[in-house]
């Protein structure tokens, strides 16, 4: 019995401390002693019967938010207490799902939270710390989806956009700025399932495809993919890593079955063509491949599908690929004359033959070694890759001059070649 009157005891120095409490907290609040009035919500909160009041923990909200833009308090701290803030907000509504008086104040605390980490992000991004600017945009866009999801209007009935567009691709930049990784692609998605088609959005389709073609999600690389086609259709980013994704895996003659298969879906993609040539050489020039069959049938395809290439996009390395294809051929050419030894008239006739080809296969490079060294000279700015190959190019049409007796044309583009800075 006298237990029970003890517990009822306490429950009614409860109530009544809570009701001082809370009208102390609202005197401070009204007289704008936020300092004051935020001790008195910690010490009312510290009883644990308190916790359960829905009252306080909007003017724990209120509170909080207003001193997190005071100057006096730093920014680690503001951070601190703008998101107490909103915890603060979100257990109120759990405890009071009418929200009268988020309702009252038209959501300002709420709306002020988003722009005080938005701030941050700002200040952060201009002091060039981009772990906190990313930080702080994080929680500005929570803050911004938590009022979408609840459809909560703002002070004289503003609403936030649907999509933060600003506050997503300023994560897109941060989080690849610090290298992010994965962390970056559902902002990325954002953007893409908003159906946005600003050019400098197009980043955010590729990223999206290029994700899918990595976790080998066909049904979404199919979907993405034509959304990036539809809204970027002069892209050639698109049939490339369409193409690179059908071949992805497959290897010597069935890589080759797939790439004449995709002709009937690109037949006019330079990426196609070009890539099958890179593909065709590098599997004619494997020790394993020379005892096939139809070895002759898969070199003498390299020509037909480099000029194909360099018919629908002249670039200088298409050009080079061929040129040095030439060269090399002119190479294998004599090999093979010199092997034949005898002196019969068909073996005189083999040996000539397999001369007039050499000769043949140097003077197709040359139109193609010129093009790659001309296309090389007007590029804006050279790799090291270009620079190698820009000099290669002269370096096979000093040896064809050579080998054709034209000092004079050895020494003009040997004088070229030495100018490449």
């Amino acid at each position: 019995m006298k237990k029970i009157i003890f517990s009822v005891l306490m429950f009614t120095a409860a109530t009544v401390l809570y009701a001082q409490d809370l009208k102390e907290i609202k005197t401070y609040v009204t007289l704008r002693q936020y300092p004051k009035a935020k001790e008195a919500i910690d010490n009312f909160l510290s009883v644990e019967a308190n916790t359960k009041k829905a009252e306080v923990w909007y003017y724990k909200a209120f509170v909080y938010n207003v001193l997190s833009r005071d100057a006096a308090t730093g920014s680690i701290e503001g951070k601190k207490m703008i998101d107490e803030s909103f915890a603060a907000i979100k257990k109120y509504t759990e405890l009071d799902p009418k929200m009268p008086l988020t309702k009252d104040e038209e959501n300002t605390t709420l709306y002020n939270l988003y722009y005080g980490y938005f701030d941050l992000g700002v200040k952060a991004y201009n002091s060039k710390n981009f772990a906190d600017s990313y930080t702080d945009f994080t929680g500005a866009l929570t803050i911004h989806d938590y009022v979408i999801s609840n459809a909560l209007p703002g002070p004289k009935e503003i609403k936030f956009s649907a999509l933060d567009t600003d506050v997503v691709w300023n994560l897109v930049i941060l989080g690849n700025e610090l290298k992010k990784g994965d962390e970056v692609i559902p902002y990325y998605k954002k953007i893409v399932d908003a159906d946005l088609k600003d050019p400098k959005y197009m980043e955010a389709y590729q990223a999206i495809v290029l994700h899918f073609k990595e976790t080998k999600d066909q049904a979404n690389f199919d979907l993405f993919l034509a959304k990036g086609k539809q809204h970027f259709p002069n892209e050639v980013f698109w049939e490339a890593v369409d193409i690179e994704n059908a071949t992805q895996g497959i290897e010597g003659i069935a890589l080759f079955k797939k790439y004449d298969e995709l002709t009937g879906k690109y037949p006019n993609s330079y990426v196609l063509f070009f890539n099958n040539a890179i593909e065709l050489n590098k599997f004619i020039n494997e020790e394993s491949s020379k005892s096939l069959p139809d070895y002759e049938k898969y070199r003498s395809r390299i020509p037909d599908l480099l000029k194909k290439a360099i018919s629908i996009n002249a670039t200088p390395e298409a050009n080079m690929l061929l040129a040095s294809y030439y060269y090399n051929y002119s190479f294998d050419l004599t090999e093979m004359a010199g092997k034949i030894k005898g002196t019969k008239p068909d073996d005189i006739k083999k040996r000539n033959d397999f001369t007039a080809a050499y000769k043949k296969a140097m003077d197709d490079c040359i139109p193609y070694a010129e093009a790659a060294a001309d296309l090389f000279s007007k590029l804006p700015k050279l790799k090291a890759t270009d620079k190698a190959n820009y000099k290669q190019a002269y370096d096979m049409l000093m040896e064809i001059y050579r080998a054709k007796g034209d000092a004079k044309k050895m020494v003009e583009y040997k004088v070229k070649k030495d100018a490449i800075q």
